[in-house]
């Protein structure tokens, strides 16, 4: 299965779940458990958006893009900046280990859900993952 056809099937299943409005895929990884995806999630939407309340999902899929299981990992909003605390925090979880993940170059590829719907990659610059900074955990 293509990578933007398991992201989209982890967006379509966790919707179905939770009710909220994805807002990007984040990050992903692969390993002996499946495919992990990290979904930015609309919790509460507010005014000015820049204090919407965002939920990072890790949602696990086997080789078939069925969902095994999701977990909120942290809220967050969303104008809120990545601290380096956070970034150092990173480079252990979740992709520290081995297997495969969404790397490209050394650099972590995030998706924007308008650019999955499209079928096309887009890599950001400063590799954010599902670790971003949060209200607290989950």
């Amino acid at each position: 299965m293509r990578f933007c056809e398991l992201a989209e099937r982890a967006k379509d299943q966790l919707v179905e779940v939770t009710g909220l409005k994805p807002v990007t895929v984040s990050a992903t990884c692969r390993d002996e458990q499946g495919w992990h995806i990290f979904l930015d999630m609309l919790e509460m939407s507010r005014i000015p958006p820049a204090t919407d309340v965002l939920g990072t999902y890790e949602v696990v899929l086997d080789e078939d893009g069925n969902m095994l299981r999701f977990e909120r990992r942290r809220t967050r909003l969303r104008g809120e900046p990545m601290e380096e605390e956070e970034r150092e925090k990173r480079e252990g979880s979740p992709f520290g280990g081995e297997g495969e993940s969404g790397k490209q170059g050394g650099e972590e590829t995030v998706i924007s859900q308008d650019k999955v719907e499209a079928g096309r990659h887009q890599e950001d610059e400063e590799g954010i993952t599902g670790s971003d900074p949060g209200l607290g955990e989950a």
